[in-house]
């Protein structure tokens, strides 16, 4: 079974504003986002280049959702100690730069880093390859980003979370089963 997920547009917007407090060593050749500030009246930009450098050690089941938490933030979060990853039910690595790559979200790794740019995403066509943590970020990503994703395998949900798509419907999340 695939599922397309529809959503409606929201007033609502989520962001989130950090001012730089380091570099994570990202490449020089990219294009950094720009806020406004006002400090003593005077109006000014500002980078947003870095949002926050989080160790997941001991959180790796938790990297999927941050990461798409992250590419609604404005700036670049660095994600550490990922290697872990590698060896779940799917290399969420791969599985995470495919899920954000397809939507247009910037997004690149290392041996043990990844690095999530907030931005505009696009719909797009997604297969969690069996892994449910991927199908449910591939979920949220559609409707914290408000654009369409097609999720094939989708009840691979019901490994952890037998209920998701109906408390998602519950919530006000538009899903479509499609056969």
């Amino acid at each position: 079974m695939a599922i397309k997920i529809n959503l409606q547009e929201t007033e609502q917007e989520l962001f989130c504003c950090s001012k730089w407090w380091g570099d994570p060593d990202l490449p020089a050749d990219m294009e950094y986002p720009l806020a406004k500030a006002e400090e003593d009246g005077e109006e000014f930009d500002y980078p947003l280049t870095f949002v926050c450098q989080i160790d997941c050690a001991d959180i790796p089941d938790l990297v999927p959702i941050l990461a798409v938490a992250a590419s609604s933030a404005q700036g670049t979060t660095v994600f550490d100690n990922i290697r872990r990853l590698r060896i779940k039910e799917s290399d969420r690595v791969q599985s995470i730069l495919q899920l954000l790559g397809m939507a247009g979200i910037y997004a690149f790794a290392s041996d043990n880093t990844l690095t999530v740019t907030g931005g505009p995403a696009r719909s797009c066509a997604y297969d969690p390859l069996g892994d449910h943590r991927m199908a449910m970020a591939a979920t949220i990503l559609a409707s914290v980003k408000n654009v369409n994703i097609t999720i094939s395998d989708a009840e691979c949900t019901a490994k952890s979370y037998p209920a998701f798509f109906d408390d998602f419907n519950a919530l006000g999340g538009i899903v479509l089963k499609q056969q």
